[in-house]
């Protein structure tokens, strides 16, 4: 894998925990969060939405005397969807305050040191939208923010040897071959 993304999720959970706006075990991933029927508010959390940044690198790294073998770098942009789903009837803009919070943390230090130290780079948020929603006489309150999110990708495995192309021979109808050099 050149992504690492176990440990980001890591990350980003330990991240929406440190904010405090829901408890720890209320912080799912979007696969998680279907088997699980809460009656209090819970942060909902997916990864979507990954492209490459600019052109991937490839540098020829020599794993030991005259082996060579690719190293193949990049940058992968990411959009981040939290969902906080407010449970509660105490405070009707319990989703919206909470998912401010989670947007404002992005931009302390502190709170941001643990994406950091898992590879993830913070780039925006996006606009955050909150809609109300009654099922079986109960309400909730639904509050989305996408987050833009940027890591590295890296792939190197120096026991797999690379051959190149050293040449190029031509032939037309049996004439001589026509040789080109790499």
């Amino acid at each position: 894998m050149t992504v690492p993304w176990s440990a980001i999720q890591d990350a980003i959970s330990l991240f929406v925990q440190s904010t405090g706006v829901v408890d720890g075990d209320h912080v799912l991933w979007d696969r998680e969060a279907a088997k699980l029927v809460l009656h209090e508010s819970s942060v909902e959390l997916r990864i979507s939405g990954e492209r490459a940044v600019g052109y991937d690198d490839v540098e020829e790294v020599e794993s030991s005397p005259g082996v060579y073998s690719p190293r193949i770098t990049g940058l992968r942009e990411f959009t981040l969807s939290i969902q906080f789903r407010a449970r509660t009837p105490v405070d009707a803009y319990a989703a919206r305050n909470s998912l401010e919070t989670i947007r404002a943390s992005f931009y302390h230090p502190a709170r941001r040191q643990v994406l950091t130290q898992a590879g993830v780079s913070f780039l925006e948020t996006e606009m955050l939208e909150t809609r109300d929603v009654s099922f079986g006489g109960r309400w909730e309150q639904i509050a989305v923010l996408d987050v833009r999110m940027a890591t590295l990708s890296a792939l190197y495995e120096p026991s797999e040897q690379t051959t190149y192309v050293q040449a190029v021979s031509l032939s037309d109808h049996g004439a001589p071959p026509f040789l080109i050099p790499e």
